[in-house]
């Protein structure tokens, strides 16, 4: 019986641990200066609480800073406590935008052609034949009054 309220204490620890870790907030950081690294963003953000992790996306042909990244801060209240903060604030000369970032599902079909349109269609669709409806190309247009 001991073994029994042994072994659900030790899966309900497992679970509270999977909880809290799973409700890290992560923050999108934007406008950030090229040359701003990860440890200048950590240390703005850590006078607000603990940061988990920090990762600036780097362009991957030139290996430079794209210009956002983004922050994971286990405690919620310090997290909006950093947003509220440091949004609009400066950091390396350029005024940063600090917001909850949109987890994948929930952002826009950016990028995909398919929701925004654009494109032929499949690959190797041919594109709609031009020259306002005449038939062959290069032919021309019937002359006036015939």
């Amino acid at each position: 019986m001991n073994r029994f309220f042994l072994a659900t204490g030790i899966a309900s620890l497992l679970v509270a641990a999977m909880v809290s870790s799973a409700t890290a907030t992560t923050i999108f950081v934007a406008k950030l200066h090229f040359a701003t690294s990860t440890d200048t963003v950590r240390n703005a953000f850590e006078h607000y609480g603990k940061v988990d992790s920090v990762k600036v996306i780097l362009d991957r042909d030139t290996g430079r800073s794209k210009g956002f990244g983004f922050v994971e801060m286990p405690d919620k209240k310090e997290a909006w406590a950093a947003i509220d903060g440091l949004n609009g604030s400066s950091l390396d000369g350029r005024s940063i935008i600090v917001k909850v970032a949109a987890k994948r599902g929930e952002r826009g079909a950016r990028g995909t052609r398919g929701a925004r349109g654009g494109g032929y269609g499949a690959r190797g669709a041919k594109p709609p034949a031009r020259g306002g409806g005449y038939s062959a190309r290069g032919a021309k247009p019937p002359a006036k009054g015939a």
